[in-house]
């Protein structure tokens, strides 16, 4: 998402932003972040882990 906020058409040509669109856009990335981090919750709990994380160790 910050690598599509860089190369935003506005941004490249220099366009000004006004703050409220800045402020709405900064608001979207968060909250689009946040949903992406929340994701797995998505689905059955049996799933959330990977199936080698929890490799037991025996030396």
């Amino acid at each position: 998402m910050r690598e599509a906020s860089r190369r935003n058409p506005l941004r490249v040509e220099r366009h000004p932003i006004r703050p409220w669109e800045l402020a709405r856009a900064i608001n979207a990335e968060r909250r689009y972040d946040q949903a992406f981090r929340e994701l797995y919750r998505d689905f059955p709990r049996e799933l959330w882990d990977w199936p080698g994380q929890r490799i037991a160790l025996s030396a």
